[in-house]
């Protein structure tokens, strides 16, 4: 979550314009995604699905995390862990994202910038859970 605002943001002071952290969810719609995908127009609509972005339920301040670069990521579903990560392996870090993001643009405070991640997930998915590929098929 973005605390200060500003415009073509430098990579160098990207951080200070951070006022916390929360989770982000967004769900796909795997049977849209899937289709966009093979013809090279990316996950456009596959991720535009009602009430398919969740923020929360909490938000941690960025001086409440002595290294962003250093946290486990775990994911459940029904218990069963299908991503356990550690946040330094983003491909993409905060300061850059924020300075790809916003060249050329303007951002104000309270804000948001979103970060995917999860490999794992992604990969582990298909085949391993019997209601997400029920969604995928039904297109939800």
């Amino acid at each position: 979550m973005i605390g200060k605002g500003g415009v073509n943001i430098a990579r160098d002071t990207a951080m200070q314009h951070v006022f916390g952290y929360t989770i982000y969810n967004d769900f796909s719609a795997r049977a849209i995604q899937s289709r966009e995908m093979s013809v090279g127009l990316g996950p456009a609509k596959g991720k535009d699905v009602v009430r398919g972005h969740v923020l929360g339920p909490w938000l941690v301040t960025a001086d409440e995390i002595a290294d962003i670069y250093k946290l486990r990521l775990v994911a459940r579903v029904n218990g069963d862990v299908v991503c356990n990560e550690n946040s330094g392996s983003m491909h993409w870090k905060i300061a850059d994202m924020i300075r790809a993001c916003l060249n050329g643009r303007a951002i104000a405070p309270r804000r948001s910038v979103w970060h995917g991640h999860g490999r794992q997930w992604l990969q582990g998915r298909a085949g391993r859970h019997a209601q997400a590929r029920r969604c995928d098929r039904a297109g939800y």
